[in-house]
């Protein structure tokens, strides 16, 4: 006789008996069924740079479950940027994500997932002190400034303001001149 579509409601060691009228019964031998192994994915959200590798898991697939079985994952996990710094895609690993239903127990989770968002640029406004001067023929003072907010700790500017061309007396309009915090973590608005 041969059977086909044999299902097995859950892992675990099995053996399987065929009987019928005026046969002999058959006992098969021994195997077993072994957990599905999962995988999953996560959505997560874009931030601002803010000098932490902390992200913010909005969403979780697992990967694999088979259809019309109740297994889910758990609202739990710590997700990760790969680094601090400001980019687009960036890969978020995810750890201890659990998985839960009443056929949870059939299946292999090793409770990690991947998925991407972006970092984007801090903005930072920088604002030239009022009232700064030179004297006709000297060189440009270094010109000092403020910004706000401040930056994220230890992060911090090279380089200084400039301004525009020109050696006549008059107002000069200021520029950013090779100002910046040498990562690309910020967007410096100059007022």
């Amino acid at each position: 006789a041969a059977f086909t579509n044999l299902t097995v409601d859950a892992v675990g060691a099995k053996q399987l008996t065929a009987s019928a009228d005026g046969l002999a019964s058959a006992v098969s031998d021994n195997f077993e069924i072994t957990k599905k192994p999962l995988t999953a994915t996560i959505t997560a959200s874009n931030k601002v740079y803010d000098g932490t590798t902390v992200a913010t898991i909005t969403g979780r697939t697992l990967v694999g479950v088979i259809l019309g079985d109740d297994v889910i994952t758990n609202e739990d996990g710590t997700a990760t940027f790969a680094d601090a710094n400001v980019g687009d895609d960036k890969t978020v690993l995810v750890v201890d994500i659990t998985i839960i239903g009443i056929d949870a127990v059939n299946y292999d989770y090793d409770g990690t997932a991947t998925g991407t968002a972006d970092i984007a640029p801090l903005t930072i406004t920088v604002t030239p002190n009022a009232g700064q001067t030179k004297v006709y023929g000297d060189a440009d003072p270094v010109f000092a400034y403020a910004f706000d907010p401040t930056l994220i700790s230890p992060d911090t500017f090279t380089g200084a303001l400039s301004r525009e061309a020109g050696e006549d007396v008059g107002t000069y309009v200021y520029a950013l001149g090779t100002l910046e915090d040498g990562l690309d973590n910020y967007s410096l608005n100059l007022v």
